[in-house]
């Protein structure tokens, strides 16, 4: 039997249900995955599923027009979802800006993040969808977004992964084939069925409307599964990035820890 868990808003916790075998199978962030795997996390990723789009949105008022204008300034992320964050500290550690270390990140829980707004207390907010693309659209008087993931070579890279606990891999690998088949066929159908997937996900949301699921998905990146090497030299970028923000060491090649950390397998 699989056991499978996953907190699609929280994937350090997602990962650490896997680590204590309360989940055979999770799926979290490349950004999240990488660094607790070369901590030691004894699991392997298998398939990306999607890239998922994350927005950095600026509070209006705020004249922040420019990633350089964040330094010093109150960036606010979802409880415990370091994916965010690091995402956008790399697109700026790119750019010369030192984010890890000139902004205040702020936990903060998604329902307080429009109110923490309006009192100023925040001046921008980094997320993913579906709670950015709530925040941006409900609140349109509020928020702006500033830069995503959904434009450029970002939106051609997987964000989102399955990966298996080395004991499930090792225990029982038809199981874990017939998963990455499984969850690859069913994110290639969501991408070119993306109104019949939408009214899937919105009759399970008490949150969102068909029709404002649809207008999400419609927003967002083409939903290409990746695996084998497309998906190791995927993860080596990852690593690379990770290197740069200084979560990653620099003393192994980012192409080396890719390899150890990923598994296909649909090909032995």
């Amino acid at each position: 039997m699989w056991k499978a868990f996953s907190t699609p808003q929280n994937g350090n916790d997602t990962l650490d249900a896997l680590a204590a075998g309360k989940a055979e199978y999770a799926v979290a962030p490349a950004l999240t995955w990488l660094p607790r795997l070369y901590g030691g996390l004894p699991a392997s990723l298998i398939l990306g599923i999607q890239p998922g789009t994350f927005r950095l949105l600026v509070r209006r008022g705020a004249n922040i027009t420019r990633l350089d204008q964040l330094v010093g300034r109150t960036v606010a992320m979802p409880d415990k979802n370091a994916a965010d964050k690091f995402f956008f500290a790399i697109m700026m550690r790119r750019k010369g800006i030192n984010a890890m270390g000139g902004i205040t990140w702020t936990d903060m829980p998604a329902d307080q993040m429009v109110d923490s707004a309006r009192a100023r207390s925040i001046d921008a907010v980094v997320a993913h969808d579906p709670v950015a693309w709530q925040l941006l659209n409900g609140h349109a008087d509020l928020f702006s977004e500033l830069v995503g993931s959904n434009t450029g070579h970002y939106a051609d890279r997987t964000s989102l992964i399955l990966g298996a606990a080395k004991t499930a891999l090792d225990a029982d690998p038809d199981a874990a084939t017939a998963l990455t088949l499984a969850l690859r066929d069913a994110a290639r159908w969501a991408n070119q069925h993306r109104d019949e997937a939408a009214t899937l996900v919105a009759d399970d949301s008490a949150d969102f409307s068909t029709d404002a699921m649809r207008a999400m998905l419609r927003h967002q990146p083409a939903i290409t599964p990746v695996t084998g090497h497309a998906l190791r030299d995927q993860m080596a970028q990852y690593c690379d990035e990770l290197q740069l923000i200084g979560l990653l060491p620099d003393t192994e090649a980012a192409s080396a820890i890719a390899r150890r950390s990923t598994r296909n397998v649909l090909n032995g």
